[in-house]
Protein backbone atom coordinates (compact mmCIF):
# COMPACT_ATOMS: atom_id res chain seq x y z
CA UNK A 1 0.00 0.00 0.00
CA UNK A 2 2.66 2.36 0.69
CA UNK A 3 4.90 1.44 -2.10
CA UNK A 4 2.12 2.31 -4.63
CA UNK A 5 0.81 5.95 -3.01
CA UNK A 6 5.11 6.40 -3.21
CA UNK A 7 5.12 5.18 -7.01
CA UNK A 8 2.07 7.53 -7.76
CA UNK A 9 3.80 10.59 -5.83
CA UNK A 10 7.17 9.58 -7.96
CA UNK A 11 5.72 9.94 -11.50
CA UNK A 12 3.16 12.93 -10.63
CA UNK A 13 6.48 14.88 -9.73
CA UNK A 14 8.32 13.67 -12.23
CA UNK A 15 5.66 14.89 -14.81
CA UNK A 16 5.85 17.98 -12.69
CA UNK A 17 9.26 18.80 -13.01
CA UNK A 18 9.06 17.43 -16.95
CA UNK A 19 6.36 20.27 -17.42
CA UNK A 20 7.87 23.25 -15.65
CA UNK A 21 11.07 22.30 -17.92
CA UNK A 22 9.17 22.95 -20.90
CA UNK A 23 7.77 25.95 -19.23
CA UNK A 24 10.77 27.47 -18.67
CA UNK A 25 12.07 26.73 -22.12
CA UNK A 26 9.06 28.74 -23.59
CA UNK A 27 9.03 31.41 -22.12
CA UNK A 28 12.93 32.39 -21.94
CA UNK A 29 13.70 30.80 -26.08
CA UNK A 30 10.05 31.94 -27.39
CA UNK A 31 10.03 35.41 -27.47
CA UNK A 32 13.72 35.58 -28.25
CA UNK A 33 13.61 33.25 -31.09
CA UNK A 34 10.53 35.02 -32.94
CA UNK A 35 12.40 38.72 -32.75
CA UNK A 36 15.73 36.94 -33.64
CA UNK A 37 14.48 34.32 -35.70
CA UNK A 38 14.35 36.91 -39.00
CA UNK A 39 17.54 37.65 -38.54
CA UNK A 40 19.54 34.48 -37.61
CA UNK A 41 20.80 32.06 -40.58
CA UNK A 42 19.43 28.56 -40.88
CA UNK A 43 22.66 27.01 -38.58
CA UNK A 44 22.18 29.21 -35.89
CA UNK A 45 18.58 28.06 -35.92
CA UNK A 46 19.77 24.39 -35.66
CA UNK A 47 22.12 25.35 -32.51
CA UNK A 48 19.73 26.73 -30.77
CA UNK A 49 17.47 24.14 -31.71
CA UNK A 50 19.98 21.26 -29.97
CA UNK A 51 20.68 23.66 -27.24
CA UNK A 52 16.38 23.42 -26.15
CA UNK A 53 16.97 19.59 -26.40
CA UNK A 54 20.00 19.38 -24.33
CA UNK A 55 17.84 21.12 -21.60
CA UNK A 56 15.11 18.65 -21.93
CA UNK A 57 17.05 15.76 -21.78
CA UNK A 58 18.87 16.94 -19.04
CA UNK A 59 15.39 17.51 -17.07
CA UNK A 60 14.42 13.96 -18.19
CA UNK A 61 17.03 12.46 -16.19
CA UNK A 62 16.95 14.12 -13.41
CA UNK A 63 13.58 13.04 -12.78
CA UNK A 64 14.77 9.32 -13.97
CA UNK A 65 17.14 9.24 -11.14
CA UNK A 66 14.59 11.03 -8.61
CA UNK A 67 11.98 7.76 -9.39
CA UNK A 68 14.94 5.46 -9.04
CA UNK A 69 15.91 7.09 -5.73
CA UNK A 70 12.32 7.02 -4.25
CA UNK A 71 11.88 3.50 -5.57
CA UNK A 72 15.11 2.15 -3.08
CA UNK A 73 13.78 4.09 -0.18
CA UNK A 74 10.11 1.83 -0.63
CA UNK A 75 11.04 -0.81 1.40
CA UNK A 76 12.02 1.94 4.50
CA UNK A 77 8.02 3.35 4.72
CA UNK A 78 6.95 -0.27 6.11
CA UNK A 79 5.62 0.30 9.16
CA UNK A 80 6.08 -3.28 10.46
CA UNK A 81 10.30 -2.98 9.76
CA UNK A 82 11.86 -2.69 13.30
CA UNK A 83 14.94 -2.33 14.05
CA UNK A 84 16.77 -5.27 16.73
CA UNK A 85 17.22 -3.86 20.17
CA UNK A 86 20.66 -3.22 21.40
CA UNK A 87 21.56 -6.14 24.43
CA UNK A 88 24.69 -3.36 26.14
CA UNK A 89 23.23 -0.94 28.38
CA UNK A 90 23.24 2.55 27.63
CA UNK A 91 26.57 4.26 28.70
CA UNK A 92 24.37 6.90 30.95
CA UNK A 93 21.37 5.90 32.59
CA UNK A 94 18.07 7.66 31.34
CA UNK A 95 15.92 10.15 33.78
CA UNK A 96 13.93 8.06 36.14
CA UNK A 97 16.29 4.75 35.13
CA UNK A 98 18.38 3.27 37.79
CA UNK A 99 21.45 2.43 36.20
CA UNK A 100 22.54 -1.16 35.32
CA UNK A 101 24.86 -2.78 37.69
CA UNK A 102 26.15 -5.49 35.18
CA UNK A 103 26.39 -6.11 31.32
CA UNK A 104 23.14 -8.89 30.98
CA UNK A 105 25.77 -11.09 29.13
CA UNK A 106 27.98 -11.40 31.76
CA UNK A 107 25.41 -12.21 34.43
CA UNK A 108 24.45 -15.02 32.73
CA UNK A 109 27.75 -16.49 32.49
CA UNK A 110 28.54 -19.04 35.15
CA UNK A 111 31.22 -17.62 37.59
CA UNK A 112 33.57 -20.44 39.68
CA UNK A 113 32.58 -18.38 43.20
CA UNK A 114 35.01 -20.98 44.78
CA UNK A 115 38.00 -20.89 42.35
CA UNK A 116 37.48 -16.45 42.36
CA UNK A 117 37.68 -16.48 45.93
CA UNK A 118 40.88 -18.73 46.11
CA UNK A 119 42.52 -16.18 43.72
CA UNK A 120 41.47 -13.53 45.30
CA UNK A 121 42.87 -14.78 48.44
CA UNK A 122 46.47 -15.85 47.03
CA UNK A 123 46.70 -11.92 45.38
CA UNK A 124 46.01 -10.67 49.10
CA UNK A 125 48.25 -12.54 50.45
CA UNK A 126 51.25 -11.62 47.97
CA UNK A 127 50.27 -7.93 47.85
CA UNK A 128 50.98 -8.64 51.61
CA UNK A 129 54.04 -10.53 51.70
CA UNK A 130 55.12 -7.15 49.32
CA UNK A 131 54.26 -4.76 51.72
CA UNK A 132 55.82 -6.53 54.60
CA UNK A 133 59.34 -6.69 52.37
CA UNK A 134 58.79 -2.85 51.96
CA UNK A 135 58.36 -1.59 55.45
CA UNK A 136 61.57 -3.19 56.28
CA UNK A 137 63.49 -0.48 54.23
CA UNK A 138 62.04 2.68 56.42
CA UNK A 139 59.82 0.74 59.12
CA UNK A 140 61.15 0.42 62.86
CA UNK A 141 59.58 -1.32 65.67
CA UNK A 142 59.91 0.18 69.54
CA UNK A 143 59.17 -1.94 72.78
CA UNK A 144 58.40 0.20 76.18
CA UNK A 145 57.39 -0.88 79.24
CA UNK A 146 54.67 -0.22 80.80
CA UNK A 147 55.81 -0.67 84.26
CA UNK A 148 59.03 0.87 85.97
CA UNK A 149 60.47 4.63 86.49
CA UNK A 150 62.26 4.97 83.71
CA UNK A 151 60.12 3.88 81.22
CA UNK A 152 58.96 6.26 78.54
CA UNK A 153 55.04 5.37 78.16
CA UNK A 154 54.35 8.30 80.76
CA UNK A 155 55.81 10.98 79.17
CA UNK A 156 54.13 9.69 75.52
CA UNK A 157 50.80 9.81 77.46
CA UNK A 158 50.97 13.31 79.18
CA UNK A 159 52.16 14.71 75.64
CA UNK A 160 49.51 13.11 73.89
CA UNK A 161 47.06 14.54 76.11
CA UNK A 162 49.05 17.96 76.30
CA UNK A 163 48.74 18.52 72.48
CA UNK A 164 44.75 16.68 72.07
CA UNK A 165 43.72 19.73 74.50
CA UNK A 166 45.91 22.36 72.31
CA UNK A 167 44.56 20.95 69.21
CA UNK A 168 40.98 21.49 70.73
CA UNK A 169 41.76 24.78 71.67
CA UNK A 170 43.16 26.22 68.36
CA UNK A 171 40.12 24.13 66.81
CA UNK A 172 37.81 26.88 68.94
CA UNK A 173 39.69 29.54 67.27
CA UNK A 174 41.57 30.55 70.56
CA UNK A 175 44.97 29.45 69.47
CA UNK A 176 46.53 30.89 65.83
CA UNK A 177 49.87 29.25 66.30
CA UNK A 178 50.45 26.06 64.20
CA UNK A 179 51.00 22.73 65.90
CA UNK A 180 53.00 19.97 64.40
CA UNK A 181 51.59 16.79 63.91
CA UNK A 182 51.40 14.74 66.81
CA UNK A 183 53.72 11.81 65.48
CA UNK A 184 56.39 14.28 64.86
CA UNK A 185 55.79 15.75 68.49
CA UNK A 186 56.37 12.39 70.58
CA UNK A 187 59.33 11.39 68.03
CA UNK A 188 60.99 14.46 69.58
CA UNK A 189 60.00 13.94 72.62
CA UNK A 190 61.47 10.58 73.01
CA UNK A 191 64.86 11.58 71.36
CA UNK A 192 64.91 14.62 73.94
CA UNK A 193 64.82 12.02 76.70
CA UNK A 194 66.94 9.47 75.31
CA UNK A 195 69.69 12.68 74.83
CA UNK A 196 68.92 13.17 78.34
CA UNK A 197 69.43 9.99 79.90
CA UNK A 198 73.27 10.20 78.02
CA UNK A 199 74.03 13.07 79.51
CA UNK A 200 73.10 11.79 82.98
CA UNK A 201 75.47 8.59 82.44
CA UNK A 202 77.81 10.90 80.70
CA UNK A 203 78.35 12.89 83.82
CA UNK A 204 77.79 9.92 86.19
CA UNK A 205 80.84 9.65 88.37
CA UNK A 206 82.62 6.20 88.65
CA UNK A 207 81.04 3.98 91.52
CA UNK A 208 78.14 6.29 91.69
CA UNK A 209 74.91 4.16 91.73
CA UNK A 210 73.60 5.24 88.42
CA UNK A 211 77.31 3.94 86.92
CA UNK A 212 76.55 1.01 88.61
CA UNK A 213 73.28 -0.16 87.69
CA UNK A 214 74.37 0.74 83.90
CA UNK A 215 76.72 -2.11 84.08
CA UNK A 216 74.56 -4.31 85.68
CA UNK A 217 71.76 -4.24 83.09
CA UNK A 218 74.67 -3.94 80.43
CA UNK A 219 74.04 -0.78 79.28
CA UNK A 220 77.49 0.04 79.28
CA UNK A 221 80.40 -2.13 79.36
CA UNK A 222 83.11 -1.92 81.86
CA UNK A 223 85.53 0.39 79.18
CA UNK A 224 82.50 2.69 79.04
CA UNK A 225 81.03 1.96 75.15
CA UNK A 226 77.55 1.41 74.88
CA UNK A 227 77.14 -2.59 72.96
CA UNK A 228 74.28 -3.76 71.22
CA UNK A 229 72.28 -7.07 72.33
CA UNK A 230 70.89 -9.66 70.60
CA UNK A 231 68.73 -12.38 71.66
CA UNK A 232 70.45 -16.04 73.19
CA UNK A 233 67.55 -18.79 72.40
CA UNK A 234 69.42 -21.36 74.60
CA UNK A 235 69.73 -19.10 77.42
CA UNK A 236 66.94 -17.23 76.68
CA UNK A 237 68.05 -13.80 77.47
CA UNK A 238 70.00 -10.51 75.85
CA UNK A 239 73.25 -10.93 75.33
CA UNK A 240 76.59 -8.75 73.94
CA UNK A 241 76.82 -8.83 70.51
CA UNK A 242 79.52 -9.08 68.34
CA UNK A 243 79.14 -5.72 66.55
CA UNK A 244 81.14 -2.78 67.47
CA UNK A 245 80.11 -1.29 70.67
CA UNK A 246 79.17 3.11 70.18
CA UNK A 247 80.60 5.40 72.46
CA UNK A 248 78.94 7.82 74.74
CA UNK A 249 79.90 11.01 72.37
CA UNK A 250 78.87 9.21 69.21
CA UNK A 251 75.33 8.47 70.32
CA UNK A 252 74.63 12.11 71.77
CA UNK A 253 75.94 12.95 67.99
CA UNK A 254 73.33 10.64 66.37
CA UNK A 255 70.64 12.28 69.14
CA UNK A 256 71.92 15.60 68.16
CA UNK A 257 71.65 15.13 64.74
CA UNK A 258 68.00 13.21 64.51
CA UNK A 259 66.68 15.98 66.48
CA UNK A 260 67.56 18.34 63.79
CA UNK A 261 65.65 16.62 61.38
CA UNK A 262 63.47 16.09 63.13
CA UNK A 263 62.65 19.48 62.55
CA UNK A 264 61.05 18.60 58.85
CA UNK A 265 57.35 18.26 59.25
CA UNK A 266 57.54 15.42 56.50
CA UNK A 267 60.23 13.00 58.05
CA UNK A 268 57.56 10.91 60.31
CA UNK A 269 55.07 9.70 58.25
CA UNK A 270 53.71 7.22 61.35
CA UNK A 271 54.50 6.99 64.91
CA UNK A 272 52.18 4.92 66.88
CA UNK A 273 51.36 1.94 69.32
CA UNK A 274 50.33 -1.33 68.70
CA UNK A 275 48.35 -4.03 69.70
CA UNK A 276 50.09 -5.39 73.01
CA UNK A 277 51.08 -9.10 72.70
CA UNK A 278 50.55 -11.74 75.38
CA UNK A 279 53.38 -10.07 77.77
CA UNK A 280 50.76 -7.95 78.92
CA UNK A 281 54.08 -5.51 80.16
CA UNK A 282 55.56 -4.70 77.02
CA UNK A 283 53.91 -2.08 74.47
CA UNK A 284 54.93 -2.12 70.50
CA UNK A 285 55.16 1.39 68.61
CA UNK A 286 55.64 1.46 64.57
CA UNK A 287 57.66 4.09 63.55
CA UNK A 288 57.76 4.91 60.26
CA UNK A 289 60.20 7.22 58.43
CA UNK A 290 60.05 9.05 54.84
CA UNK A 291 61.89 6.96 52.31
CA UNK A 292 63.71 10.26 51.03
CA UNK A 293 65.15 10.47 54.15
CA UNK A 294 68.73 9.20 53.98
CA UNK A 295 70.87 10.86 57.09
CA UNK A 296 67.90 10.07 59.15
CA UNK A 297 67.90 6.10 57.91
CA UNK A 298 71.27 5.42 58.48
CA UNK A 299 71.23 6.93 62.23
CA UNK A 300 68.43 4.50 63.00
CA UNK A 301 70.05 2.04 61.79
CA UNK A 302 73.09 2.99 64.08
CA UNK A 303 70.52 2.98 67.02
CA UNK A 304 68.78 -0.34 66.44
CA UNK A 305 69.66 -3.31 69.05
CA UNK A 306 71.60 -0.95 71.18
CA UNK A 307 71.60 -1.41 74.73
CA UNK A 308 70.82 2.55 75.47
CA UNK A 309 66.85 2.02 74.77
CA UNK A 310 67.43 0.27 77.92
CA UNK A 311 67.76 3.46 79.69
CA UNK A 312 64.77 4.42 78.40
CA UNK A 313 63.04 1.11 79.52
CA UNK A 314 62.64 -0.41 76.01
CA UNK A 315 64.35 -0.98 73.12
CA UNK A 316 64.20 -0.99 69.06
CA UNK A 317 64.54 -2.90 66.05
CA UNK A 318 63.50 -3.12 62.39
CA UNK A 319 60.70 -4.14 60.70
CA UNK A 320 61.29 -7.72 59.93
CA UNK A 321 57.37 -9.48 60.04
CA UNK A 322 56.93 -11.54 57.09
CA UNK A 323 53.32 -11.89 57.10
CA UNK A 324 50.93 -9.25 59.50
CA UNK A 325 48.65 -11.18 61.29
CA UNK A 326 45.18 -10.42 59.22
CA UNK A 327 46.88 -12.42 56.50
CA UNK A 328 47.60 -15.28 58.27
CA UNK A 329 44.34 -15.84 59.85
CA UNK A 330 43.03 -15.73 56.05
CA UNK A 331 45.79 -18.10 55.00
CA UNK A 332 45.45 -20.64 57.86
CA UNK A 333 40.98 -20.04 57.61
CA UNK A 334 41.37 -21.27 53.57
CA UNK A 335 43.63 -23.77 54.13
CA UNK A 336 46.52 -22.79 52.16
CA UNK A 337 50.35 -23.91 52.70
CA UNK A 338 52.28 -21.11 55.02
CA UNK A 339 55.27 -19.84 52.83
CA UNK A 340 58.47 -20.50 54.45
CA UNK A 341 59.69 -17.64 56.74
CA UNK A 342 63.16 -17.08 58.28
CA UNK A 343 62.27 -18.24 61.93
CA UNK A 344 59.62 -19.13 64.07
CA UNK A 345 60.38 -16.69 66.97
CA UNK A 346 62.82 -16.17 69.84
CA UNK A 347 63.39 -19.91 71.32
CA UNK A 348 60.84 -21.66 69.13
CA UNK A 349 63.16 -23.25 66.52
CA UNK A 350 63.58 -26.65 66.02
CA UNK A 351 66.36 -28.44 66.40
CA UNK A 352 67.84 -30.90 63.53
CA UNK A 353 67.75 -33.63 65.92
CA UNK A 354 64.05 -33.59 66.84
CA UNK A 355 63.67 -33.16 63.09
CA UNK A 356 65.45 -36.18 62.03
CA UNK A 357 63.90 -38.24 65.05
CA UNK A 358 60.18 -37.41 63.84
CA UNK A 359 60.94 -38.23 60.44
CA UNK A 360 62.31 -41.69 61.18
CA UNK A 361 59.37 -44.14 59.96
Amino acid sequence: MHVSRCSITLRMLSRKVHLTAHRRFKLIFEPSAQICCKQLSSSARLHMADMADEDMNESMEMSAQIWTAFQHMAPYLDKTLKLEQNAAPPKRPRKGEPAQQTHPKTMANNVNLALAMSQLAKLALKLDRDMQLMKKEDTYIFFFGNKGQDSCINLLMQKTETWAQEHQLQRQGQQKTPMLPLRLKLMQVVFNTLLTKLDHLATAKEGSDLKTRALQTLVLLPDGTCPYLEWDAQARQLKVSQRKPLTLKHLHQICTDMLEALSDVHLVMRFHSLPMTNNKEVTPWRLQLSMRADQPWQLMRLLCHSAIWLTMGGSLKMHSLQQSPLAHQLQKTLGLTQPTTKGQGKGKTKSKGQTAKKEEP
